[in-house]
């Protein structure tokens, strides 16, 4: 699995798991960060609008692995090693390259 695969899950549960509670704490790192003061109302509209964008975004990069592992003809107990032992692809009984018959 790639780097970006990993962070492509990763981000979205970082930001869900460090998402501060309460608007006010958002508003004042906003206002920290930025130097820009937000309203009450306006930080719970911001905050929603994250809390979306990650939940959207983690459900997406999890739908995409696993269906990646669908496609591949992998159930959840096989592996490369168990590919590479039998010498072809379990889905499709083909012989690996470099492998002789």
């Amino acid at each position: 699995m790639s780097l970006r695969r990993i962070a492509a899950c990763i981000v979205p549960g970082g930001v869900l798991a460090l998402m501060p509670k309460c608007p006010l704490c958002l508003a004042a790192y906003a206002a920290m960060a930025t130097g820009v003061g937000l309203s009450v109302f306006a930080a719970t509209i911001l905050r929603y609008a994250i809390l979306a964008v990650a939940v959207v975004g983690l459900v997406y990069s999890l739908t995409r692995i696993k269906n990646r592992f669908r496609r591949s003809g992998y159930s959840c107990g096989e592996s490369m090693a168990q590919e590479r032992r039998h010498g072809c692809h379990p889905a499709r009984g083909e012989r690996l390259a470099g492998d002789e018959a």
